[in-house]
């Protein structure tokens, strides 16, 4: 027991040496704007609270940050998650409670979209679930991380949450300003995050490689448009090379020695011997713009997203570049809705409502029918005639069952069929035939 305790505690010392973010560094003036508890925590193995409320205020400030976030939380939650549950008779139950599961209204399809943006955001998304059912979202704030304990037994405490044989079993949280820390035990939360190196406790916000990279692109831009309103203060400046201190060469309305107005479209002038005139030009603008360009796909590389789905910009795309972009976006987003969103969130929630089934009596087989398979939502086709032409093809030559080609389309195949087989009998009654081609 104590060798395994001593262990962890090794562990977590080695993860603390090695770990650090730049985003935990001294915060720029614009950050300061956000939260007045950032502190210079950069050497820990623990992630910075400056980390996670930067995330923050640049979810709330930034549109580019916005948009990639929203486009990951998007891509892991689509629409909704499909379930084919083994006993196919608890489905209709499920979708009569996960219609309004959520504390205060809303469903389970909103509650999964919310939790994941939580998770890229703030590094977590926390779900407390009720003896009733209900699912309540909580901040990750109410976890407290600066509880950390061993209290034997093979169990160690580490940033609020608390382990046994390795495994998380329990979160100590404070709410309501509880001076004392609740434990609430596995089965009634969930806690979703992207563990990024081993011995990771708390979860990370999904972009806080490139924090300082969006802090850097808002300044740019905020610099660069100050310098164009200050370009446009100016219509010209005349000077006296030869300083003859004669009158003004331009007629017009004047305020002390600034003219005002006299310089209309399509006058021509004729300046004395000794004077010039030169005109404010924002160049700096238009030589920024690759600059510009280039932080931009940093943010996206760090974000893990195409650089599009930050700025609704397609003007550089074609069909070649974007599809090769979305392949690989979704084959990342796939691995990530495989290895975070089914055993962290669905699953849990899955067979905490089954139990609750089987406590109410609903169900006599609890091991049974906790068997449930999780279907992802449909991913948009970049061409439709083209793909399904591939998958026709696909499933012609075996490549590929229908099972697996519905599941893509995020259907479970039993419910198509079975909406098939009702469309069909509905025709056969009213005399339809959609299959049958009008030569008229």
């Amino acid at each position: 027991m104590a060798a395994r305790s001593g262990f962890l505690s090794g562990l977590v010392r080695l993860v603390k040496r090695s770990a650090g973010y730049d985003a935990a560094g001294s915060a720029p003036a614009r950050w300061r704007d956000g939260d007045p508890r950032w502190l210079d925590w950069n050497n820990t193995g623990t992630v910075p609270a400056s980390v996670i409320e930067r995330s923050r205020h640049a979810y709330r400030n930034d549109g580019y940050y916005r948009n990639g976030c929203d486009a990951l939380a998007t891509a892991l939650a689509g629409s909704g998650w499909g379930l084919a549950p083994k006993d196919a008779g608890l489905l209709p139950a499920w979708t009569s409670y996960a219609t309004n599961a959520v504390w205060g209204g809303g469903s389970f399809d909103g509650l999964t979209v919310a939790v994941m943006r939580d998770m890229v955001v703030s590094g977590e998304g926390l779900v407390a679930i009720q003896p009733d059912g209900t699912l309540h979202q909580l901040p990750r704030d109410v976890i407290d991380s600066a509880f950390s304990a061993d209290p034997g037994n093979r169990r160690v405490i580490r940033e609020g949450v608390e382990y046994q044989d390795g495994r998380e079993v329990a979160i100590h949280v404070r709410l309501d300003g509880a001076t004392v820390p609740e434990r609430i035990e596995k089965p009634r939360y969930m806690r979703v995050y992207r563990q990024d190196f081993p011995g990771q406790v708390r979860g990370v916000p999904w972009g806080a490689s490139v924090l300082v990279a969006a802090d850097t692109l808002g300044e740019t831009e905020h610099a660069l448009a100050t310098g164009v309103k200050v370009a446009a203060m100016f219509a010209g400046i005349a000077t006296d090379e030869n300083q003859a201190g004669g009158d003004f060469p331009f007629d017009g309305k004047s305020s002390g020695n600034v003219l005002e107005s006299g310089l209309e479209p399509g006058t021509l002038k004729v300046l004395p011997s000794g004077w010039r005139v030169t005109f404010a030009t924002p160049q700096q603008a238009q030589q920024s713009a690759e600059f510009l360009r280039h932080q931009l796909h940093r943010l996206a590389s760090g974000l893990g997203v195409p650089t599009h789905l930050l700025s609704n910009n397609l003007s550089d795309a074609n069909y070649s570049s974007l599809r090769a972009g979305m392949v690989e976006f979704n084959a990342r987003t796939e691995a990530q809705q495989f290895g975070i969103v089914v055993p962290q969130f669905l699953k849990p929630a899955w067979e905490a409502f089954v139990t609750r089934q089987y406590l109410a009596g609903e169900i006599d087989n609890l091991d049974a029918a906790m068997a449930c398979e999780f279907i992802p939502p449909a991913r948009p086709w970049i061409d439709p005639q083209k793909d399904a032409a591939a998958t026709a093809e696909m499933l012609k030559l075996g490549l590929t069952s229908r099972r697996r080609a519905v599941a893509e389309l995020g259907w479970d195949v039993a419910r198509l069929d079975q909406e098939i087989s009702e469309d069909r009998i509905r025709e056969a009654a009213l005399g339809l035939n959609f299959t049958e081609t009008n030569d008229a």
